[in-house]
């Protein structure tokens, strides 16, 4: 949601040892899940014409709240909100707090 978007752009160049979240975004598509982003949220931030990832869907608020509904378990990772359901592995998302 609203700045996590510019996560689904294309050609990111990040460090050596940085998360690149368009790399993380490919993986969880390659695997058949679906990625979502906040079409209100590419609109305000005047990114409609932006290249985003191949096979994400442009979504809205109503369909997050929905989702959120039927979702069984949030994970907020970095800036990413993952809704899992009970048979995927979320375990290794957690980071043990110090």
């Amino acid at each position: 949601m609203a700045d996590a978007v510019t996560g689904a752009l294309v050609n990111q160049n990040t460090p050596q040892g940085y998360y690149n979240i368009e790399k993380m975004l490919k993986a969880i598509l390659n695997k058949g899940r679906k990625v979502k982003l906040c079409g209100g949220c590419i609109d305000a931030r005047g990114l409609a014409e932006m290249k985003y990832i191949d096979g994400y869907v442009c979504s809205s608020m109503a369909e997050l709240t929905q989702w959120s509904v039927e979702a069984i378990k949030f994970l907020r990772f970095k800036n990413l909100l993952m809704l899992t359901s009970s048979g995927m592995r979320e375990r290794k998302f957690f980071r043990k707090k110090n």
